[in-house]
């Protein structure tokens, strides 16, 4: 590959990114250096935020965005850290941070907003899921009262009244494969119907009537149990789940997102597909114009266009029949390295949409011994951009 990831530290890595880039070392918490940068096609780079703890949480929250939570002492040397009580608030009229009243505990990962209120719950499996809920707008916090779901595997989404929580089982076999519903109004979670299907690596999707998980259930050597990546469609109303007919997709990593009336997926391996759910149906597979590599494929919809964000390649979508648009500048800027071989500057990157624009808060590369490109170390420079999808080409 090239390139080394890494979630463990090691000594201290110079930063010998491209002048250009702007790319600063610091310590995995700090931001970089900013600089002035071209930025075609609706780019704009904006400043970074003060810390980017290794786990955080990017939520579009009404009119900002609140970046949350990860750990409270990057990389330890049990590999193990706490959770931060730092959230901090980005209004992109003023483009800039500022860090909100603290919480009496640490936040967790997994955050939904639901129109007034931004609900962090700790879906880790290790025991029933509990969270927090902020006001952004008071600062206030509030406990939620704890969940009848401890999934090993399990996502979060907000679907118009209520918190839907739901997943399957982890690759040895451990948690269990349930949902809950969370009802901020009343304060009561409710256990919902079993589901169809068992999945672990997958994403929850509210299609405004269905939330759709859909993605793969693997074991502990990677491999999939079913042929291709599969789902079911849950409806809150009647509480009652429906299988959807298999993917033609690779089950090895998938991401799906909610845009123009379908749900979007596509995997690893460059392919995406259309879930029509009136006619209940997929659409034929369509080739990305994306490079082969190792990552996990990740999108998002903002009101105009659905982002596919993967191994610092960018591909946009401007209706559910395509095509793919390959999108250049900004974060995905690339440098020659090892004898002309390009390599991505921002490789990894958290994503946020507010309205038509979307949000990249990325994380960079650095250098180790023999010149060897390194991600995910804490040395990492991170960026911080927005992309006008209305002026995406």
């Amino acid at each position: 590959m090239g390139y080394v990831d890494a979630r463990k530290p090691l000594a201290a890595i110079a930063c010998l990114v491209a002048a250009f880039a702007g790319i600063a070392c610091g310590d995995g918490d700090g931001a970089p250096a900013e600089s002035e940068l071209s930025a075609p096609s609706g780019w704009t780079r904006l400043p970074s935020p003060a810390r980017v703890p290794y786990g955080t949480t990017l939520l579009a929250a009404g009119d900002r965005l609140l970046l949350a939570g990860g750990c409270a002492h990057d990389y330890r040397d049990d590999g193990g850290c706490g959770r931060s009580r730092r959230v901090y608030s980005f209004a992109p009229g003023e483009a800039k941070w500022s860090e909100l009243p603290r919480p009496p505990k640490g936040v967790p990962s997994a955050g939904v907003w639901t129109g007034e209120e931004a609900i962090f719950l700790d879906l880790s499996g290790r025991r029933p899921a509990f969270g927090m809920a902020l006001d952004p707008d008071s600062g206030t916090w509030s406990e939620i009262p704890d969940g009848p779901v401890s999934a090993a595997n399990a996502e979060a989404v907000w679907a118009g009244d209520r918190v839907v929580v739901w997943g399957g089982r982890g690759r040895n076999g451990s948690g269990e494969a349930k949902g809950a519903t969370f009802d901020p109004a009343t304060g009561e979670w409710s256990r919902i119907a079993e589901a169809p299907v068992s999945l672990n690596l997958f994403d929850l999707v509210w299609t405004g009537s269905e939330v759709i998980a859909f993605g793969s259930r693997l074991d502990r050597r990677n491999w999939s149990g079913t042929k291709t990546a599969v789902g079911a469609a849950y409806d809150p109303a009647t509480d009652a789940w429906r299988r959807l007919p298999p993917s033609d997709l690779n089950p090895q990593a998938t991401t799906a997102s909610w845009f123009d009336g379908a749900l979007i997926a596509y995997g690893y391996d460059g392919r995406s597909q259309a879930y029509l759910p009136d006619r209940d149906r997929w659409q034929p597979k369509q080739k990305m114009p994306l490079d082969f590599s190792e990552c996990y494929p990740d999108s998002i919809a903002s009101e105009t266009s659905l982002i596919a964000f993967y191994c610092g390649q960018i591909v946009t979508l401007d209706s559910a029949d395509g095509p793919w648009k390959p999108l250049k500048g900004g974060l995905t800027e690339r440098i020659h390295h090892n004898g002309g071989i390009q390599i991505p500057v921002w490789r990894f990157s958290l994503l946020a949409t507010l309205g038509d624009s979307t949000y990249f808060l990325a994380e960079g590369v650095t250098f180790g011994g023999g010149g060897t490109a390194r991600y995910n170390f804490p040395e990492s420079p991170h960026s911080f951009w927005s992309l006008g999808a209305s002026e995406a080409p």
